[in-house]
């Protein structure tokens, strides 16, 4: 089943849901205390992480669960689903469920609402009701069929990652939304300027934000000192509309590319200001507590296991995430991280440069890894972190990722927009180059591409571990 069916089937099911809570209330009034506790109560449930969140639900609290459920609601025949339909149906879900709750709470809090302001002083300058071109009364494919053979063409031929693939269909849509759904071919250079003009002015979040959550775009932007998304952002939005109308233009669904010349220019931000790097001291702070855990902050070996293995190696999140124990191997005395695609078909690597042989710090093995690793084997699993489920849009890294960064970094007050858990790389990276470690290793470590053609072209396999197992060694606080 395509991505488009399976969000259209959980869409009309948590809309038909709202519509009866809404009418019940319209016949019956405000519901009282009890119900609404019920609904908060929700509400906290689908601010959980998606595992978390399938393990509290009546059916069996696993992901097949809910997927037979679904289906048995909406008469889907469950051989329709591959098993990556499978998984966008129930990250949907969770998704949809948060909406729905959040809907059925703004329409409580609006039912002792009056608005007696006059309807003519909201004027703003994008209003749906204006009368644009009947999108039927024009030749050509709509924004969505349109897209649909854009995206199906990409997939085929040239994937992206899911986060941008929902980038660019979030802004297909708003396209869609302000100019009336017009065919593809009838969107005029006026069109293009009114969603430049959107964009600049659109609230951050806005689906998410408790001043603009199911609000009407026009009254989103009618809303004066929210915060509007990012130049970098707006940048990404018209870049890929612009991507869009070059592809229409080639393949005869438009005659010209409207967005040509319409991008912005975003002012970059200085890398020393994206991330930053851990102290001696943080770092020390974060190492007893994952060995020692005085305070009972790590409570699964994931937790504990994950974070050495990023703080000593400077790998991805997801590289780490996605390890198999097929991985863990040894040439020689040196024990090393292969990291690879191999193994896993949802496996991913940023680029070619990301696939590497990375030895064993030292700490990693003084702290017992290795023990660890031969516990996995005899439990006969597959992966090095079999209990991380698979997220089409941040892959295996997610649970990893958000444990250290909304559990752990603030629990020890070291939380901050610049230190992340992508903040061990950046601090990886530092400490070798503070330690004279060679100037090809650091890079090697890294997973970054080499400067110059020789290392970049033609020393495809790269280092072997046993030369960088000093280098990384050198990394300590």
């Amino acid at each position: 089943m395509r991505y488009d069916d399976v969000k259209r089937h959980v869409q009309e099911y948590f809309r038909d849901m709202v519509s009866q809570f809404k009418e019940e209330l319209a016949a019956d009034g405000p519901p009282g205390a009890d119900k609404v506790a019920k609904i908060h109560a929700r509400q906290r449930l689908t601010e959980l992480d998606l595992d978390t969140f399938l393990s509290k639900q009546s059916h069996g609290g696993t992901a097949q669960g809910l997927v037979a459920a679904f289906c048995e609601k909406r008469g889907i025949a469950e051989a329709e689903l591959t098993d990556r339909s499978r998984e966008w149906l129930v990250q949907l879900i969770h998704t949809a469920h948060a909406a729905a709750v959040r809907a059925s709470l703004d329409h409580v809090d609006s039912l002792g609402e009056f608005d007696l302001t006059d309807a003519s002083l909201l004027a703003v300058s994008y209003d749906p009701a204006a009368p644009y071109q009947d999108a039927a009364s024009v030749p050509g494919k709509s924004i969505a069929e349109a897209a649909a053979i854009y995206f199906d063409e990409i997939r085929r031929t040239a994937p992206v990652e899911p986060k941008t693939e929902l980038d660019r269909r979030e802004v297909l849509e708003l396209l869609g939304e302000i100019t009336g759904h017009k065919n593809v071919t009838a969107i005029n250079k006026s069109d293009a300027q009114e969603i430049k003009r959107v964009l600049m002015r659109l609230p951050w979040n806005r689906n998410k934000m408790a001043a603009t959550r199911g609000k009407t775009l026009a009254d989103m932007l009618a809303i004066v000192g929210v915060r509007t998304i990012s130049p970098r952002r707006v940048a990404t939005h018209l870049g890929n509309l612009h991507a869009f109308f070059k592809w229409a233009v080639a393949n005869g669904y438009a005659a010209v590319n409207v967005f040509e010349g319409m991008q912005v220019k975003a002012a970059k931000t200085p890398r020393d200001e994206r991330r930053g790097s851990f102290s001696a001291e943080q770092l020390q702070a974060m190492f007893r507590h994952l060995t020692q855990n005085p305070d009972g902050l790590v409570r699964r070996d994931v937790h504990k296991w994950g974070t050495l293995i990023a703080m000593f190696s400077g790998m991805r999140v997801n590289e780490v995430a996605q390890l198999d124990l097929a991985d863990i191997k040894q040439d020689g005395e040196v024990w090393y991280f292969d990291i690879t695609k191999v193994g896993d078909e949802r496996k991913s690597l940023k680029n070619q440069a990301s696939q590497r042989r990375l030895p064993m710090h030292k700490r990693l093995l003084e702290c017992g890894l290795l023990e660890y690793i031969a516990a996995q084997r005899e439990g006969g699993h597959k992966r090095l972190f079999h209990e991380l489920s698979y997220s089409e849009m941040n892959h295996y890294g997610r649970n990893l990722g958000r444990w250290v960064n909304e559990s752990f970094l603030p629990a020890l007050d070291i939380k901050s927009s610049l230190l992340t858990c992508h903040s061990f790389r950046h601090t990886m990276a530092t400490r070798l180059a503070q330690a004279d470690a060679p100037e090809r290793h650091v890079p090697a470590v890294m997973g970054h591409r080499q400067a110059g053609m020789t290392y970049s072209t033609y020393f495809r396999e790269g280092f072997l571990p046993v030369q960088l197992k000093a280098s990384i060694d050198m990394f300590d606080f």
